[in-house]
């Protein structure tokens, strides 16, 4: 196994103060305890080193050997509920920031896990991702916007279009991010990337632009299950970032 690396950025305030002295415990999928970490006054722990499979096997169209290693992350911080990631994916040669955003405590409320999250699989790893069947689109035309644009935010339903899962409003920029981080790997040629960030773009725009959800009474712009529409094969998306 060869080395990635990750860092923990920890703020509260909907990212807009950094939390300074929680304790970071990083684990393998099984539990056992790999590191200790410490925030500092700027919410960001040390970076530390985590075994990840040779870079190479990101270029293997059949995807034999999956090409990152999985981790769970743990936040503790004194006046704040405790947060569980797991799943969190380690690219060799790679430097990852995970950005935690900590909800405070309530007065007299006991900390418990305010949030537990479950990266999964990256979608290439996922053979049927692909078909996912698309919904008719909005039938009121009133409700198309006269001009593109750019939302600052952007609300994501955490499921199929009728399933009973929640709404999360994050940061248009950071949706993206996230995106692309589920869909493509990092060390893909520059090209490759920049080609499937468009694309990804351009889906979440058009569902904010034509109100697709909205204007079937929903209350989100777009939904997780949308992250699966831009899958093709995995050989298909292996032969794109040769191009």
């Amino acid at each position: 196994m060869d080395k990635g690396y990750l860092t923990v950025h920890l703020t509260t305030a909907d990212s807009a103060l950094p939390v300074p002295g929680a304790k970071v415990t990083v684990t393998d999928m099984n539990g056992n305890l790999l590191n200790t970490l410490f925030t500092d006054r700027n919410g960001l722990s040390e970076r530390i080193e985590l075994s990840a499979p040779p870079v190479g096997t990101q270029f293997d169209p059949d995807l034999k050997i999956k090409p990152y290693s999985q981790y769970i992350v743990e936040i503790t911080a004194n006046g704040f509920h405790r947060t569980i990631i797991n799943g969190v994916q380690i690219y060799d040669m790679s430097s990852s920031e995970l950005p935690i955003n900590v909800l405070p405590l309530q007065q007299g409320e006991p900390p418990t896990v305010s949030d537990e999250f479950d990266i999964g699989e990256n979608a290439l790893e996922q053979p049927n991702a692909h078909q996912y069947k698309e919904i008719p689109p909005p039938m009121m035309t009133s409700r198309i916007h006269r001009e593109v644009f750019i939302p600052t935010h952007i609300t994501v339903h955490l499921g199929i279009p009728s399933s009973n899962a929640r709404n999360v409003t994050v940061k248009f920029v950071d949706y993206i991010k996230n995106v692309a981080s589920s869909e493509i790997f990092p060390d893909w040629p520059y090209h490759s990337l920049r080609a499937n960030i468009h694309a990804q773009i351009s889906i979440a725009l058009n569902r904010v632009f034509t109100e697709w959800y909205r204007g079937k009474g929903f209350s989100f712009d777009i939904t997780k299950s949308r992250i699966n529409l831009l899958k093709t094969t995995r050989k298909a998306a292996f032969y794109l970032c040769l191009l």
